[in-house]
């Protein structure tokens, strides 16, 4: 029952978006859908392992941060579906209220949201909040509270550590150039072009040692521990080619930003300039991530940190776009990009099925 209502909410999403009209009502049961579904999941990949973490019977690996929340949890006497619930409603009304100051347009939202990242926040908890706080702390940076944005992520890292890699952009700041940089005469946005195209580098090198090159896994020791399970389990494998879909994902994103940030200059369009500027350069950044996609496809995570960061850009283009073929265009390229997450390849079209029957 429960899928075939969620198929319905989402058709009627869709239709909403392509007419481009907007229904609350429609979004607001999309909301409860999406908080019924988190409360009541027990078919996601990860659910065992959640419930054990939970339990305390599996929490030797897991961050400082999301043990505080389970031990609060647990003190008030809240059984691990309720916790699950308050996670999802908690996280989604953050994000529903970052997106109504950029576009009230609710219904290409949950168009975009339930096709596969929805499926992918149930499945994931901590995943979920990460990019959560990371579009938080995006939020505070855009309103000129770098320092909020700072706390925000520090306290995000004791949830789950791969937010260390938006630290780094953060406190990296492209937006101005410290005193080191001017005695260098170099610009920080140049750096990190060049950096990017050094990555692409990485990528083609890694590929033609057959996903084995000995600097990354060096670098991934730092990073998760020498002899830890956690490298271990990245390290066990290397992918073939799946890599390719996330590459095409972000890729695409990133032209689409790309060539937006053109059309913001070539038009003098101001409002969009200071934000388009910020998405391009933290997509851009994401580029860095890719050569560790290749050897385990579970580090798109880091990449897809930004997931609801690129969504509230996009909402903000297809609302100041025209309904014509340019405008279904933007919607037709949006709609694909987010299938790419569903491929069997990456996570399987039985993980929808099996959350919502769940």
């Amino acid at each position: 029952m429960l899928v075939i209502l969620f198929n319905v909410i989402w058709l009627l999403n869709l239709s909403l978006v392509l007419l481009k009209r907007q229904n609350k009502v429609i979004a607001l049961f999309s909301m409860i859908i999406a908080i019924y579904t988190f409360l009541y999941n027990t078919g996601s990949n990860d659910y065992h392992m959640y419930e054990a973490i939970y339990e305390l019977k599996n929490t030797s690996e897991v961050e400082v941060g999301f043990k505080l929340l389970i031990t609060i949890a647990r003190f008030c006497g809240i059984s691990f579906g309720v916790f699950q619930g308050l996670i999802g409603g908690i996280c989604l009304s953050i994000n529903l209220w970052i997106f109504g100051n950029y576009s009230k347009n609710y219904n290409l939202f949950f168009t975009l949201y339930f096709i596969s990242q929805f499926f992918t926040d149930v499945n994931l908890l901590r995943n979920c909040i990460m990019r959560t706080l990371v579009l938080l702390s995006f939020y505070y940076l855009m309103n000129s509270c770098k320092t909020k944005a700072i706390i925000t992520l520090l306290i995000t890292v004791t949830i789950h550590r791969a937010t260390i890699f938006y630290l780094i952009f953060l406190l990296y700041d492209v937006s101005k150039d410290s005193t080191f940089f001017k005695m260098m005469n170099i610009k920080k946005r140049k750096v990190l072009k060049y950096a990017a195209l050094l990555a692409i580098y990485i990528c083609t090198v890694n590929y033609i040692l057959g996903n084995k090159w000995i600097l990354l896994r060096n670098l991934a020791k730092l990073y998760l521990g020498n002899g830890s399970g956690k490298f271990d389990y990245y390290f066990s494998t290397t992918t073939r080619f799946g890599f390719l879909i996330y590459f095409i994902l972000f890729g695409t994103y990133f032209l689409i930003i790309y060539y937006s940030k053109n059309k913001v200059k070539k038009y003098n369009m101001y409002k969009f300039s200071e934000l388009t500027d910020w998405i391009y350069y933290i997509n851009l950044f994401v580029i860095l991530s890719f050569p560790m996609m290749m050897i385990n496809l579970d580090f798109h995570r880091l990449a897809n940190g930004i997931y609801f960061i690129n969504i509230v850009y996009f909402a903000v283009l297809i609302e100041s776009s025209k309904k014509n073929l340019f405008y279904y265009l933007w919607v037709l390229v949006l709609i694909l990009c987010n299938y790419l997450w569903r491929l069997p390849i990456v996570q399987g079209w039985d993980q929808k099925f099996l959350i919502l029957a769940g």
